[in-house]
């Protein structure tokens, strides 16, 4: 007996095995007494009437936390293809649901609606996620607000919304995440279809899962099934263990997130990218990283080497002594693994001497042994032409050195790019 927010569960596990369905395993998966899940394709888990009309949506692990909706006027639509929801809603009783939460939504929006809310907590505003008036999604409570256009009309999409104050994250299938710090409250329940109180703000759209975690154990795992599930293809789901190493070109910083947060790793990801670190820094962390972990991996992606610059007495010549250092080591520790570097990428506001260092050491790595593949698109794209990054990859930072959330998610399309060609 394993228990979900304080409600106790026992159901049996789906069986193990190498030729189990994306839906079974998915099931299996959350099976752990740590998650929610809200499954249309469940019809012991749905009431509705003659008419399709849905009373009642009960989460599938039996933890009591169901979604309810006692007036037929506003009853959601069950459909072979989804629970339609349109000018109605449902919601659950309230229940203690802290941060962090982790959910996971399936959802189509069927027509844009300004201001329609299509997921929200127990009260109005305390979980909410809406359609503005430019045409995309937002998370409030968020600063900065967490938003994105990718949540189009038409099509099934896999969200991520995140809630765990400064790590908050708000993701559409595989691509570029939304960053921002979603403060201290509890959603306190959820609703599906409008805000809070039921009232107002309804959306237009179809739902087929939600799943409510409170941890990020396997959050690549439920993505993948659900995307295998819904026949989702996206272009930043790199296949195999992957080793991320970089400095805070590569880490987060502030609300720009960190590279990693634009992909999907099919199996591990081990990113140990920190910001202000040298190449000997990432080196010395590789070298104390598991022997299992640095054995079993497939590729080893690097960028790093900007804040050599910054220490006294190092020039690109010893930059790029320490790369060969640093790549020779992974050649024995991980034979099987492809190497990847991207060469240090354009700034604006800096002195001449840094543009020469980074020129000298972007040049330089063709002398190096060992590598599988120098990567030039990310800083050939972000350069304006005459050295400097461009101001749409700049950071809000503004410090014309850390690019931006489009230039982290640049670099991650980069890195998928590269992975299917070696």
């Amino acid at each position: 007996m394993k228990t979900i927010l304080g409600i106790g569960v026992g159901l049996g596990k789906v069986r193990q095995g190498a030729l189990m369905k994306p839906y079974d395993a998915l099931v299996n998966l959350l099976n752990d007494g740590d998650s929610l899940f809200y499954d249309f394709t469940d019809l012991d888990t749905i009431i509705k009437n003659e008419s399709n009309k849905l009373s009642r949506w009960n989460e599938k692990f039996g933890s009591g936390k169901d979604f309810i909706q006692i007036n037929e006027a506003k009853q959601p639509i069950w459909t072979s293809e989804g629970i339609v929801f349109d000018n109605n809603s449902i919601k659950t009783l309230s229940f203690l649901m802290p941060q962090p939460n982790y959910i996971y939504l399936v959802i189509k929006h069927v027509s844009y609606i300004e201001s329609a809310v299509t997921i929200d907590g127990n009260a109005n505003y305390s979980g909410l996620l809406w359609q503005t008036s430019l045409n995309k999604t937002q998370i409030l409570p968020s600063t900065p607000t967490m938003e994105t256009d990718l949540l189009t009309v038409g099509d099934f999409k896999i969200l991520r919304i995140f809630r765990d104050g400064i790590n908050g994250k708000y993701k559409v299938n595989g691509r570029g995440a939304a960053f921002g710090d979603t403060g201290t409250g509890s959603m306190d329940g959820l609703t599906l279809g409008s805000r809070g109180d039921q009232l107002w703000n309804f959306a237009n759209i179809a739902v087929k899962y939600l799943i409510v975690k409170s941890n990020l154990n396997n959050e690549d795992k439920i993505y993948n099934l659900l995307s295998k599930i819904e026949g989702i293809i996206d272009s930043n789901v790199i296949e195999g263990n992957v080793i991320i190493s970089g400095d805070s070109l590569v880490a987060n910083n502030s609300s720009d997130g960190n590279v990693s947060q634009h992909m999907t790793i099919t199996s591990r990801l081990t990113d140990q990218s920190f910001g202000g670190d040298k190449l000997f820094d990432q080196w010395g962390k590789y070298i104390n990283m598991d022997s299992a972990i640095k054995l079993a991996a497939n590729y080893v992606f690097i960028l790093a080497g900007i804040n050599e610059f910054f220490e006294d007495g190092v020039t690109p010549e010893i930059t790029l002594s320490r790369y060969q250092s640093f790549i020779d080591k992974i050649k024995i520790d991980s034979p099987n693994a492809k190497i990847i570097i991207t060469k240090l990428l354009p700034c604006r506001g800096y002195s001449q001497a840094i543009y020469d260092f980074s020129l000298a050491v972007n040049a330089g790595l063709s002398s190096l042994t060992g590598i599988d593949h120098i990567s030039t698109t990310p800083s050939y794209t972000m350069d304006d032409g005459s050295g400097y990054l461009k101001s749409e990859y700049a950071s809000a930072l503004g410090d014309g050195l850390h690019e931006g959330s489009a230039g982290k998610e640049l670099i991650a399309t980069d890195w998928y790019n590269i992975s299917k060609t070696l």
